[in-house]
């Protein structure tokens, strides 16, 4: 299917007050020092993307935001700004608590926001092997939390599960059911050459064929040999076809179904979802 890219992600963003160890979280999931960890509050200033493939869940992104608290001056107010607007691109959030530090209104507006735009969350408890401090004890009674230790790498399958709970039914953003109705017909002008795999069919193919069914289309597939056959043997013509750009091309010339002249280029990168040609004009 080729590279996945960050779109086709969920999008897991990490929130906590400076310090709290968002940054040690990541480099604890993707096993890489991916972000800079400092006892200095405060190192990550802007937010920091990391692609993964997080099991059982599929591909995600992890996002490292700047301190919550990071309130003191114009600049921080900025950071925390700018760090609040990914919950706008958030499927998630990981919410850290420092066990050993603070907790209380910072927390609550992050939890009101997620609320409010429907993200799902988790509330993190990292350094959970230090002593729990008084602040944190008390905002913690009555929520649900997983307790870790970024920096010892403990509590991350715990934490992996929690997220395969929680993670959206339907994260992924749509492949072509987006494009069509409910009973449409969709044509898939599928090249079958020297290149393709013998016996089954490339999982970018798979994919489109499922997201159809998915939408409540009818999904047909030909060659490109036989377009106009399977054409003329159909009463109601095809709302989309898909296809490569070469046999978009070549149909576009003998004119079939391109005889409107308007060709679309979808946005998404998706090795298959590449050309789609309108509805079919008879």
């Amino acid at each position: 299917m080729g590279r996945v890219m960050v779109g086709d992600r969920l999008h897991i963003s990490i929130f906590g007050r400076r310090n709290a160890g968002k940054s040690s979280l990541i480099n604890a999931f993707t096993g890489q020092k991916v972000a800079i960890v400092s006892d200095v509050p405060g190192t990550t200033t802007d937010p920091v993307m990391k692609a993964i493939e997080l099991f059982p869940v599929g591909p995600a992104v992890l996002i490292d935001t700047a301190g919550i608290d990071d309130t003191n001056d114009a600049l921080g107010l900025e950071r925390v700004k700018k760090s609040r607007s990914y919950l706008d691109k958030s499927d998630m959030v990981l919410l850290v608590v420092d066990a050993s530090g603070e907790a209380g209104g910072f927390e609550d507006e992050i939890i009101s926001k997620c609320e409010e735009k429907q993200v799902q969350f988790i509330v993190v408890l990292n350094k959970s092997d230090l002593t729990l401090s008084e602040s944190v004890k008390k905002w913690l009674e009555g929520k649900e939390f997983v307790a870790i230790s970024a920096a010892n790498n403990t509590g991350i399958k715990e934490l992996t599960k929690k997220i395969t709970e929680k993670s959206p039914n339907e994260w992924e953003p749509p492949f072509l059911r987006d494009l069509i109705s409910p009973g449409d017909i969709v044509l898939m002008i599928t090249p079958i050459d020297s290149s393709a795999p013998k016996g089954r069919m490339i999982m970018p193919q798979v994919r489109a064929w499922r997201d159809i069914l998915d939408g409540g289309g009818i999904a047909l597939s030909c060659e490109p040999q036989n377009l106009q056959k399977t054409l003329d043997s159909l009463s109601t013509k095809p709302a989309l076809a898909v296809t490569d750009s070469q046999v978009e091309r070549q149909s576009c010339r003998n004119g079939e179904g391109c005889k409107n002249g308007r060709i679309f280029e979808s946005g998404r990168q998706s090795s298959y979802r590449r050309k789609l040609f309108a509805p079919f004009s008879g």
